[in-house]
């Protein structure tokens, strides 16, 4: 048994993910990274980070990718290589983003269940199960390294993200 698996077992829930969450964060570089773009939406020259979590946070995977790249277009990908790793994932959930290519990609290639967030009003709200991928951003933002993306490589950025979440799991195995 993995010490992911014992997180999870310690807190009650299935020791193996059956629904899932996904989302992307904008963040700067520095000059030197390998690849760079600019998210229109964000106004942020660097990259996204796309991340897919379980339903308590806990990260499944992370592509680190340059930030021109939509997410609806990545957004299958990340998708992807989680299911790869986890058979189990019956189900997605992710904001208006992934509207339109990665709803039909989910439904009808990965034959998956896709929940589509979407807005009521313009103001500001938490969304119900949203809040789970954007609490685990908020976490790893938590880590100054990861505060802007300094890595050269975006293998290595996606790394330190690794690390730091085996940095919370691990502290949360010990208070618990």
């Amino acid at each position: 048994m993995t010490w992911w698996q014992r997180v999870e077992k310690k807190i009650g829930k299935d020791e193996f993910p059956s629904y899932s969450l996904i989302d992307s964060q904008s963040v700067k570089t520095t000059g030197s990274a390998q690849f760079r773009g600019i998210d229109g939406n964000k106004k942020i020259k660097g990259r996204k980070r796309h991340i897919v979590t379980d339903t308590q946070g806990h990260l499944l995977h992370v592509k680190v990718h340059a930030a021109n790249i939509h997410d609806t277009v990545s957004g299958q990908v990340v998708f992807y290589e989680a299911c790869k790793k986890y058979p189990t994932i019956k189900g997605v959930c992710a904001d208006a983003g992934y509207r339109k290519t990665m709803e039909k990609f989910v439904k009808k290639i990965m034959k998956k269940i896709i929940d589509i967030s979407s807005r009521i009003s313009n103001e500001w709200y938490v969304l119900p199960k949203r809040w789970v991928v954007e609490r685990t951003f908020a976490w790893l933002n938590h880590y100054r390294r990861l505060a802007k993306d300094f890595e050269i490589s975006a293998s290595s950025a996606e790394s330190y993200v690794m690390i730091a979440h085996s940095m919370l799991l691990i502290k949360r195995l010990g208070n618990s």
